[in-house]
């Protein structure tokens, strides 16, 4: 985010508000612009979408009471802690499975979730197939229903060179090079889309 607001800058001042917390989810999301929104009143709302954000730690706070749930949810560490980055990551994929109230509950916030002066950013840098097909489909779920929804995935792939894009063989989030190519993706947005509003005429 300090990347980003450093270059939309470089145009016009511009400051960015990150809300961002870990071991959150789309409903968290969700809740977090339904409190701030009004209160901050910001030009545009950037709602990132990570590959696990349909996991839930804790049923009661982080899924809706609105929804009655199965019983059928794909939890985080609550039940057992996976013991290999292969184990954990057949549990996210777990919750793109239609079946599960992890992928109810994102269909539930279809008709909710906010699409005014909002563009969702699907964080897309992981060399697996299997695992960007999903976040793909979630991304072109929210297109199909009239969301603002980008990835960085054309952009990396054309600046890729053989470098790692994750913090290390145990840390697989991202690392400054994959951040750099988000801020990178997500100023081309901003600009160049008349809807924003960014550049005046």
């Amino acid at each position: 985010s300090n990347v980003l607001e450093k270059n939309l800058s470089r145009i016009r001042p511009t400051r960015i508000l990150n809300l961002g917390e870990c071991g959150t989810n789309i409903y968290k999301h969700y809740l977090v612009d339904l409190k701030y929104r009004q209160l901050l009143n910001p030009d545009l709302v950037v709602i990132a979408f990570y590959g696990n954000d349909l996991l839930v730690w804790d049923d009661k706070k982080d899924f809706p009471r609105e929804l009655m749930t199965l019983d059928n949810l794909v939890k985080d560490f609550l039940i057992s802690s996976p013991k290999t980055i292969d184990e954990y990551r057949q549990r996210v994929l777990g919750t793109f499975d239609e079946s599960t109230d992890n992928w109810r509950m994102l269909v539930y916030l279809l008709d909710k979730l906010p699409k005014e002066n909002t563009l969702y950013f699907f964080v897309i840098f992981e060399d697996n197939d299997i695992y960007r097909q999903k976040i793909l489909n979630v991304q072109e779920l929210l297109d199909q229903h009239g969301f603002a929804a980008v990835n960085p995935l054309n952009l990396i792939q054309f600046k890729y060179k053989e470098k790692s894009l994750e913090v290390s063989n145990l840390e697989l989030h991202p690392n400054g090079l994959a951040n750099k190519f988000f801020a990178e993706r997500l100023y081309q947005e901003i600009i160049s889309n008349p809807k924003y509003k960014f550049i005046q005429n």
